[in-house]
């Protein structure tokens, strides 16, 4: 085919289109998942027809790319002034340097147990389990009498994995004194080399692209992003990470509040970890999840520090359940911001079980729910029961790993309104008719100790 422009010039009219097509998306401010979305679906699929025709230029895939780029990446944008780039430089150098930095186990006589820097594990090397010992606790008083790790001493007072970081260090017989090191090169010497590297890890950090060659950020993300939630929650889930949510702090950072105090509690600066986890009004609701006994010793300054600490003691379930729970919590926030209204702390975490056991149903049942056989499934449609009736849901999921079963209860009222939900883990090796059955058992028992007596039970019971 013979043209009289040039191949920029023909393209460019697919560039224009997709200009408009994001402007047209900005005024409707669409979620993180549905940004996602829209641009796998929707703009990458637009020059398809022209570049059936042409090859399309390098410099006009460049600029496509960089527009999509600039719509995911929009809202990150920060506000505010900007300091010294000398000065910003040596503040990060010094940032870079310490974020490197830890101690190598000699005698163990200067580094404390609890405050210092000084076991091989992934990003702040500290110990984070709860402190069975004095804060002021030395590493040499984890020594045997002949001088190395006391195993018996370590599995007694330290998570699993924290337990085998430390046997990995080496001890040596001649007690040499314990020395900084610089973690990412094996002489344990500063190099421009591995800087570079570290640097390029934080970075890719911050912009929330951990690559395939940081093992410890993998870790991280592969978790978040293999949670068993909706895309949405995945999403916030990353931005908390990130610190990119609108807490008051940050928005006061970047002059659009005047004052970053929490709308809750009233007395501390809200930053992200606070307005989810820390704040006094909020612990009420931690207080009946899973992590109720170990949260007031968890030493937790940022939410990435959280989500490493939730995703190493909890199961797949309860850091689904985290997700939730730390959703809920979030919007609970902005209704009581906007709206001048808050559920109760223990609504609050049964509408995050209730969501959680909902997505469950839909998502896992041809799965893991009851043993079905075959490709072949059939969906009802959940209908509404009568004005005065209140309709309960029930489910029981018999393929779970080893001999763990559950059951979950859900109960509407004839408006659709969530009213209560619970769920509980029965353990046995029981069939799919046997679990429908305790399940719907559970159901009626929680709706009667509720005070509910006009109800419709609904169950689903394939596979009968």
């Amino acid at each position: 085919m013979v043209t009289g422009r040039g191949r920029k010039q023909i393209f460019g009219t697919v560039k224009d289109r997709t200009g408009k097509r994001i402007s047209g998306w900005k005024e409707k401010l669409p979620s993180r998942a549905d940004e996602e979305v829209l641009i796998k679906a929707v703009l990458q699929a637009m020059p398809t027809y022209s570049m059936s025709c042409f090859r399309m230029p390098k410099g006009m895939c460049k600029e496509l790319h960089g527009l999509m780029a600039k719509f995911w990446w929009s809202k990150k944008a920060g506000l505010g002034y900007r300091p010294s780039r000398i000065w910003s430089s040596l503040i990060w150098g010094k940032d870079l340097l310490k974020a490197g930095l830890r101690w190598r186990v000699g005698n163990g006589e200067d580094i404390y147990v609890y405050q210092d820097r000084w076991v091989p594990l992934p990003m702040n090397f500290k110990i984070i389990s709860t402190p069975q010992f004095d804060v002021s606790m030395k590493v040499c008083e984890l020594f045997n009498a002949a001088g190395q790790w006391d195993e018996e001493l370590l599995n007694a007072n330290f998570w699993e994995q924290e337990v085998k970081a430390i046997l990995q260090i080496p001890l040596a017989s001649n007690h040499r004194e314990d020395k900084l090191i610089w973690h990412y090169d094996q002489s344990g010497k500063y190099s421009v080399r591995s800087s570079y590297m570290v640097a390029c890890m934080k970075k890719q950090r911050e912009n929330g692209m951990e690559g395939s060659s940081t093992q410890d950020g993998t870790f991280l993300w592969k978790k978040l992003w293999s949670l068993q939630v909706p895309n949405k929650i995945k999403f916030f889930l990353w931005r908390c990470i990130l610190g990119f949510l609108p807490s008051r702090q940050n928005l006061y950072h970047k002059k659009i509040l005047n004052s970053p105090i929490c709308p809750r509690c009233g007395k501390k600066v809200e930053s992200v970890i606070h307005a989810i986890w820390a704040c006094s009004e909020v612990k009420a609701i931690w207080s009946l999840s899973p992590w109720s006994a170990n949260r007031h010793e968890w030493r937790i300054t940022f939410f990435k520090e959280l989500w490493q600490v939730v995703i190493v003691v909890s199961s797949k379930q309860e850091v689904d359940l985290f997700a939730f729970l730390c959703w809920d919590i979030w919007n609970d926030r902005n209704n009581l911001l906007f709206q001048g209204r808050s559920l109760e702390n223990v609504s609050v975490f049964n509408k995050a079980l209730a969501y959680q056991t909902e997505f469950y149903s839909v998502t896992l049942a041809p799965i893991c729910s009851h043993n079905r056989q075959g490709p072949s499934q059939s969906y009802v449609n959940w209908h509404a029961s009568l004005d005065g009736q209140y309709k309960i849901n029930v489910d029981g999921a018999a393929k779970l790993a080893g001999l763990v079963r559950g059951v979950g209860v859900v109960i509407r009222n004839g408006n659709k309104e969530f009213i209560a939900a619970c769920s509980r883990q029965v353990i046995g090796n029981f069939s799919a008719q046997a679990m429908e059955l305790t399940a719907a058992k559970e159901g009626l028992q929680f709706a009667y100790d509720l005070g509910f007596r006009d109800i419709v039970l609904e169950m689903d019971a394939q596979g009968w």
